[in-house]
């Protein structure tokens, strides 16, 4: 969240990078309208989307002003942090690094807590080769 309202952007790259302690981390662009605020983080909200949400997740890869248009899609979390309606699975996090790699950031995040919505079983969606989908079981080995 910002002073001139919540903040979010799709991330290309989210990964766990320890159990012990929690951390995750995403990639984030030198050049995004998000880096600033980011910078300034205490706390923020990592979603983790469904393979149902794909147009979700188009519109926050998109212009900074399109990406909270629906007033409905949002409310403020725990934290303070913008929390989307429907999301399956989100991590709150407080800010642990900021490490600048060639045009990007690398964002290490501390894990406070995580929320699971629903039942907790969802097929989260992926981007893989300038496409969105959902995971598939790979064929067992003979």
């Amino acid at each position: 969240m910002s002073g001139d309202g919540p903040v979010g952007f799709t991330a290309g790259s989210f990964t766990a990078v320890s159990i012990r302690p929690p951390r995750v981390s995403f990639n984030i662009s030198n050049y995004s309208s998000s880096i600033a605020a980011i910078r300034a983080a205490g706390p923020i909200a990592a979603h983790v989307l469904g393979a149902h949400q794909e147009a979700l997740a188009r519109q926050f890869s998109g212009a900074a002003a399109d990406r909270y248009a629906d007033c409905f899609c949002w409310r403020t979390g725990e934290t303070g942090s913008p929390i989307l309606a429907g999301t399956p699975l989100v991590l709150h996090a407080d800010v642990a690094r900021l490490l600048p790699v060639g045009d990007h950031f690398i964002v290490v995040g501390m894990v406070r807590s995580v929320i699971a919505g629903g039942d907790g079983e969802f097929d989260p969606l992926i981007y893989h080769d300038g496409r969105f989908g959902r995971p598939h079981a790979l064929p067992a080995e003979r």
